[in-house]
This record gives structure tokens, C-alpha cells and sequence, in this order.
């Protein structure tokens, strides 16, 4: 009796409709997506049978314009839909598990997410030199988040759309790459970068708001040659803030160093 015997299928077709436009210095393209999913769940034992359909439309849009052979600017726009998983809307019951309970939601919606993209970055074909600026926005309308309730020692799961609101992230990012020394083949490039959130999710039935910012400073040194010893290194120093509506008193502040490097060797 504490058996689980389902089948799951999930059909999917896309239908596309795209207008590209190009010259010398200028490229563009916008591309219409058309989604049609069916999600089916069948009970093999109960023979039951549950099943959701669902049409979405996900636009994405790029561009680009070169202003000279080394200096370029583009961009991307890409709108897409996040549906929720058979999972979230029937879960599979586990008999074995007191404890933890998983409910369904046969009432979520797909989330919509924008995601926006721009950059600019310059390059010296004599000094193999290049820099770079850019940034991100993503914005997720009805985020689809989880719900964990406990009582009496049981914990509740359940997944609800969170209507009305929107999970904001955002960063900007700049750096340049040099050689400081041709025959050695020695390089470094420091970066600079900055980024913010504002997440909602829900904490014992309560609505949570979760503000965080970053800043953050990489610095890569690099030996690239064909013999002998290549080696690459990079160091990431950076501060967080982090702050939440329902923990007002934790301070999740505090300084975060990351490291990372390989090293290779070349036998003649």
C-alpha cells in the first residue's frame, strides 16, 4: 500500500518567426517564439490522470553596432516564461515520510522573466589590449516560490506563485586586459563589478524580502607562452550586504575572499 506506480509525459512544440537585418556596422535580430507544453501525469494504480497545457510567447531581441574594427557596443532582450512542474502542481505522495508533507497547487501560473544585456568593449590589435564595460537587469514577474510551514513537527511543503511582485537583479561589470611583459608572456586584467538584489520568498507562511548587494574586485595575473612554465592566477576580494524583512536583527554582512589558479608546464 505504500506503492507508487506514474507515468509522466511532457510534449512540447516551438514555432519560431525571426527578422534579421545586417550591414557593415550594424546587426539586429528579433525572434518570436511560440511554446505549446502538456504536461500529463497518470496513477497507474488509481488510474487517475491529471494534466495542464500551456501556450507562451518568448521574445528575444538583439543588436549590435561597430563604431571601428576594435570598438563594438551590442545588446540582447530575452522574455521567457518559467513553468511550473508537474511536481509543483501534483506532487508524488511519500507514505514513508510522516515528517514532510508535499502539497500541490493546481493554481500556478508560469512565471515571466525579462533578462536585459548591454556592453561596450574596445580592442588595440597592436598591444593586444582590450576593455570592457557592461550590465544586466533581470527582472521575474510572479516568481513561483516555496512555502515551508512546520507545526507540531511536521513540515509542509507548497509551492505558490508570489502575485504582485518581482524579483529584481541587477550588476555592472568593467575591466581591462594588458601585457606587462611580451617575453615573458606575462598579462593581468583587474575587473570591477557591482551587483544588487531583491528576492521574495516565503518563510513559515510570511512573506520575506531579501535585499543583497555586492562589491566585488578581480584581479587576474596570467603567464601564457608555449614553453616552460604557464601559469594562471586570480584573486577576488569582495563585500556583502545582506538583509531580510523577517531577520532585521541578523547582520549577514561581511568581507568574502575568493581564489582560484592552475599551473601547467611545457617539456621540450
Amino acid at each position: 500500500r505504500f506503492s507508487n506506480d506514474y507515468d509522466f509525459d511532457r510534449t512540447s512544440s516551438n514555432y519560431k518567426l525571426a527578422l534579421g537585418y545586417t550591414t557593415e556596422k550594424l546587426r539586429f535580430n528579433f525572434t518570436n517564439s511560440f511554446n505549446n507544453d502538456d504536461l500529463q501525469q497518470q496513477n497507474n494504480n488509481t488510474k487517475a490522470s491529471f494534466s495542464r497545457n500551456f501556450f507562451t510567447y518568448n521574445p528575444s531581441l538583439s543588436g549590435g553596432y561597430s563604431f571601428t574594427k576594435g570598438k563594438n557596443m551590442w545588446f540582447n532582450y530575452n522574455g521567457r516564461n518559467q513553468l511550473p512542474s508537474l511536481n509543483q502542481i501534483q506532487p508524488i505522495l511519500d507514505n514513508s515520510d510522516q515528517l514532510n508533507r508535499y502539497l500541490g497547487n493546481e493554481n500556478l501560473k508560469p512565471a515571466f522573466s525579462h533578462n536585459f544585456n548591454l556592453g561596450y568593449n574596445t580592442f588595440k590589435l597592436l598591444t593586444g589590449s582590450y576593455a570592457y564595460v557592461g550590465g544586466n537587469l533581470n527582472l521575474v514577474k510572479d516568481p513561483i516560490s516555496q512555502n515551508i510551514t512546520t507545526s507540531n513537527g511536521i513540515n509542509t511543503y507548497e509551492w505558490n506563485n508570489i502575485t504582485g511582485k518581482t524579483n529584481i537583479s541587477t550588476n555592472f561589470w568593467s575591466g581591462y586586459y594588458f601585457k606587462l611583459n611580451n617575453k615573458l608572456g606575462l598579462s593581468n586584467s583587474p575587473q570591477l563589478s557591482w551587483s544588487l538584489s531583491e528576492n521574495y520568498n516565503f518563510f513559515n507562511g510570511e512573506l520575506n524580502k531579501v535585499n543583497t548587494t555586492n562589491y566585488n574586485f578581480t584581479y587576474t595575473f596570467t603567464r601564457d607562452t608555449k614553453t616552460g612554465l604557464n601559469f594562471n592566477i586570480n584573486l577576488s576580494p569582495q563585500y556583502r550586504v545582506m538583509e531580510s524583512n523577517l531577520q532585521q536583527n541578523s547582520n549577514s554582512n561581511g568581507f568574502v575572499f575568493g581564489s582560484s589558479g592552475s599551473v601547467e608546464y611545457f617539456f621540450t
